[in-house]
């Protein structure tokens, strides 16, 4: 739940522990595990303190996967408060300044929406966002579809097949609480496991569930490759694509998306629409990096 991150805001933190299961009984953990604090280091910056005493707790009471649901699994972390909580001040503790949902959604008076969003661990920061300005508007003639991926539900990376990897989850309802739950069961069903994620086929199910949305909004991780780009011939509709963790050189798969299915790219600092209108061989700055237009795709020629 990406609402639990924000209660961290006004306590130090003295002792963190993660709880995993020995589920299938020996396989090597240690790589998921370290994925898994280095996602909860993006979000949460000061769990790096020296001072915070860190376990990692196997639980081993389970034979079946029946018998390991029912066991806690994710981080607990424990608290030391000095003075009164206060919600507000959140935002200034965590010094996390990336605010690209929220400043989008604000500017835009898009309606009508479907908005896939990746919901893998690196986006928690995004997601609190996402679920912020949920909660301060009222949406119903905004918002007609959800969709959350988490690529594939936990499943094994070499498993992972191109239009059927899953983790799909989707909601209708107008209901904050319901939206929520949907959001909280697609996290905790599965991290995203390697870089790449299944944003295509989470769109394509999206607008086969929502076929008059009249705008398709596309919320994803700059740093995460397209695990299905070979998709793209099939979505036939505008994608405004927002781009969560940008540090000035876009990838370059979500450039092309935007521009080939006639779309836009959403930044925190501006909206660039049009992108179908640069000409073949014209050059462009975006962020921090010159392009030009080959063969119809965007291409890097320096980053400055």
């Amino acid at each position: 739940n990406p609402y639990d991150i924000v209660s961290l805001g006004s306590g130090k933190i003295k002792k963190i522990n993660l709880y995993y299961s020995d589920f299938p009984s020996g396989r090597n953990f240690d790589e998921l595990n370290k994925k898994r604090i280095n996602s909860f280091y993006q979000t949460y910056a000061s769990i790096s303190d020296s001072d915070i005493e860190w376990k990692i707790i196997k639980q081993t009471k389970c034979q079946t996967k029946s018998d390991a649901y029912q066991l806690f699994h994710g981080f607990e972390v424990i608290l030391e408060f000095s003075g009164d909580f206060d919600l507000a001040n959140v935002e200034v503790d965590t010094a996390f300044q990336d605010f690209v949902v929220e400043e989008v959604l604000k500017r835009n008076d898009w309606r009508e929406m479907l908005i896939v969003s990746d919901f893998t661990g690196s986006m928690s920061p995004y997601i609190a966002q996402l679920f912020l300005w949920l909660k301060l508007n009222t949406i119903d003639d905004r918002i007609k579809q959800f969709v959350f991926f988490n690529d594939g539900n936990s499943q094994l990376d070499e498993l992972k097949e191109v239009g059927k990897t899953g983790g799909i989850y989707q909601s209708k309802s107008k209901n904050y609480d319901e939206i929520e739950q949907v959001a909280i069961q697609c996290m905790l069903s599965g991290n995203g496991g390697d870089a790449a994620e299944n944003d295509l086929e989470a769109l394509i199910n999206g607008m086969k569930l929502c076929p008059d949305c009249k705008e398709n909004i596309l919320i994803v991780d700059n740093k995460s490759p397209v695990r299905d780009y070979e998709l793209l011939s099939k979505i036939k509709k505008p994608i405004r694509i927002i781009v969560c963790g940008s540090d000035g050189n876009i990838n370059i798969e979500y450039l092309n998306i935007a521009r080939l299915t006639g779309g836009s790219m959403h930044l925190i600092e501006k909206d660039l629409f049009d992108l179908i209108k640069i000409n073949e061989g014209e050059e462009v700055t975006i962020g921090n990096v010159r392009y030009t237009i080959r063969n119809n795709r965007f291409q890097v020629i320096k980053k400055i």
